[in-house]
């Protein structure tokens, strides 16, 4: 789930990545979220993950966030 609106789920969408991607090689995925107005004012953990068409765990992050 998400409130942040817009966010492609397929990591492979408009990033920028050759998929499928190679074991052992290195990739960049930068992201920007834009923050609306009418997001509510509040402190969270986002956790933010890519899986692999066979439910693998590729990336996982969890970033202590503040909108204010």
């Amino acid at each position: 789930m998400s409130i942040f609106v817009g966010l492609q789920p397929d990591g492979c969408k408009d990033s920028g990545l050759n998929c499928p991607l190679v074991e052992g090689e290195s990739y960049s995925y930068p992201k920007t979220i834009n923050v609306e107005n009418n997001y509510p004012r509040i402190k969270f953990i986002l956790q933010w993950k890519l899986i692999t068409e066979e439910n693998k765990t590729l990336f996982c992050v969890k970033i202590p966030v503040k909108i204010v």
